[in-house]
């Protein structure tokens, strides 16, 4: 059986917490918080949240694994005890924070909306 991209998210959204991008935008001040935009290189560079880490949604395993040649600061120690992660829509992020959660990343939630949202606040 083939699992599709939209089943999978239905699968998991509500195995993870989320956050409007009005309450992120107040969180976005502390220091204790981080946003991982899990976009592909291009739509990161062409605009993203101030502050936010790059960390694609396929190499996530890689940019948090301890000791990881590509393990990204933002996870070297898990210094934040909130990682917002964002994409472009909201959907590809629900995975990723998934992803994050199952990893050991404490305080993942997903940015309902991703990138799009943001801007339009």
């Amino acid at each position: 059986m083939v699992i599709k991209h939209i089943d999978a998210v239905m699968q998991v959204q509500d195995q993870i917490e989320h956050i409007s991008s009005f309450d992120a935008r107040k969180r976005a001040e502390h220091d204790d918080v981080v946003f991982i935009d899990v976009r592909d290189r291009s739509d990161f560079e062409q605009g993203h949240i101030t502050g936010a880490t790059h960390c694609p949604r396929g190499y996530l395993e890689f940019h948090v694994a301890e000791g990881s040649p590509m393990q990204l600061e933002a996870f070297k120690g898990l210094p934040y005890s909130t990682y917002i992660v964002y994409c472009n829509g909201g959907r590809q992020s629900i995975l990723a924070a998934k992803t994050l959660q199952d990893l050991g990343v404490p305080g993942v939630k997903n940015l309902i909306g991703g990138y799009q949202a943001w801007q339009s606040d």
